[in-house]
């Protein structure tokens, strides 16, 4: 995906807010990339745009199979609340994705049941959204993204309730899936070290309006161990560039 110069304003009453100004940003495939911001800079703005369920106020965006086409629909995006419908079983949440895709409702449940094991919900497909953890529903809202095949998919600070110890085993098991399937994310934090962790490539965004003001390489080796990764004298070598760079920040 290649983002140039895009910017989007909104309304907040009698006035206009500038969310995001003139980004250009570059994903490449199968990358793992992440945007890193302090709140409110307009993260989440920057995701709603990329996969289509907002427009830009100028600039253009697009992926090398549809160029600036339609985005909607082509791209996985998982938002910051799970979601999660409290009627439909833990299958049957998964399998939305697929049926609004006009997959058949047994179909799409088959293909569900068949990703349990590998999402760690094996055993709770007839459980109830309220019957689970905070990092259960998080599961059940990552297999219900990826199951409808996007070579791109977007999360949008997927972790960030989560307690420290379930949000460090989340990680993990996200890199073990990505590093298994390859497909492109876009992943949204404001936790710098969880940004490191993760990722091929960093952008840190500016406060609002949004611009992105560093991108870093995070050439780091894998796979990656978090007790030894965020320990490490390279790990902390980047972490300050990017310290150094909000504390530049208005």
């Amino acid at each position: 995906m290649s983002v140039r110069g895009v910017s989007r304003s909104y309304r907040d009453g009698s006035r206009s807010v500038l969310a995001v100004e003139g980004t250009h940003l570059d994903i490449p495939e199968g990358k793992f990339v992440t945007i890193v911001g302090p709140s409110a800079c307009g993260k989440s703005t920057l995701l709603n745009l990329f996969c289509g369920l907002d427009q830009p106020d100028s600039g253009s965006i697009e992926t090398p199979s549809q160029g600036t086409g339609a985005l909607l629909g082509r791209i996985g995006y998982m938002p910051q609340q799970d979601l999660l419908m409290p009627w439909r079983d833990v299958a049957g949440n998964a399998a939305v994705g697929l049926e609004c895709l006009g997959v058949g409702r047994q179909e799409a449940r088959s293909r569900a049941l068949g990703h349990m094991r590998r999402f760690g919900l094996e055993g709770f497909e007839g459980s109830f959204p309220g019957q689970l953890s905070g990092g259960m529903r998080q599961r059940v809202a990552m297999l219900r993204t990826f199951l409808c095949g996007r070579r791109i998919n977007m999360l949008d600070e997927p972790f960030g309730k989560l307690d420290a110890l379930t949000r460090a085993s989340m990680q993990a098991w996200l890199l073990d899936y990505w590093q298994e399937y390859r497909c492109t994310i876009l992943f949204v934090t404001h936790d710098i070290d969880e940004a490191l962790f993760l990722s091929d490539v960093v952008h840190l965004m500016s406060p609002r309006p949004g611009r992105i003001v560093l991108s870093l390489e995070v050439d780091l080796p894998r796979p990656r161990k978090y007790s030894e990764v965020v320990t490490s004298a390279p790990f902390n070598a980047l972490k300050a560039r990017l310290l150094e760079q909000l504390g530049r920040q208005p």
